[in-house]
């Protein structure tokens, strides 16, 4: 019999940002771009626009032709949400 497992934080918000993005945008992210989307912020290629706590930030990706403000947390290294 398998155990049901508890999605950790960082499953949790990868889930949360692809059902937004879904929901705001209409667009459909998969493993690949959701990676081309954190790299762009690591490198700096997606602009800051601000810091809402000490762990984090808001930077503005750039995904289907569209600038997406996302919430990108710092100390897990994953997108949380997008915003409108």
């Amino acid at each position: 019999m398998k155990k049901n497992r508890q999605l950790t934080k960082k499953q949790s918000q990868y889930y949360h940002f692809k059902s937004r993005m879904m929901e705001r945008y209409g667009a459909r992210v998969t493993r690949k771009t959701y990676k081309d989307m954190l790299e762009s912020i690591s490198t700096g290629e997606a602009p800051f626009i601000e810091r809402q706590s000490n762990r984090v930030t808001v930077h503005m990706i750039h995904y289907a032709g569209k600038d997406i403000p996302a919430v990108y947390d710092s100390k897990r290294h994953s997108l949380v949400t997008v915003l409108v």
